[in-house]
């Protein structure tokens, strides 16, 4: 799908877009590495002491939206590598739809669209 279609968060119809459960599973999770670029993350969405983004409870404070619902990423362009890399369909994205009680995204882990997060 070319970005222009996608949508303002670059989403479009991703399953992720309905989920937001890897987002709001683990405080430690969102951290970020060498490979990130900060630009474009406010000051205020990181815990630059932990080195990762920040957190209220288990939650990104960049999720925008109601988990399993409809949600977004209020940085999405500039999100942390390990946001880039997680994909819905995994093992990972299993787990965490597990545990908020949704069921797991299917028809995307090498599907031909080749739907990301």
């Amino acid at each position: 799908m070319p970005a222009a279609d996608k949508g303002a968060d670059g989403l479009g119809d991703s399953p992720c877009t309905s989920c937001g459960a890897c987002c709001a599973y683990s405080h430690d999770w969102p951290e970020f590495s060498d490979e990130d670029d900060l630009n474009g993350i406010p000051e205020s969405m990181c815990d630059c002491d932990a080195g990762r983004m920040k957190c209220i409870g288990d939650r990104c404070v960049a999720l925008v939206g109601e988990i399993g619902r409809k949600v977004r990423c209020s940085v999405y362009e500039s999100r942390p590598a390990v946001c880039k890399a997680f994909q819905p369909g995994t093992d990972a994205c299993a787990e965490v739809r597990r545990w908020f009680k949704l069921t797991p995204a299917t028809g995307v882990l090498g599907s031909a669209s080749g739907v990301g997060c």
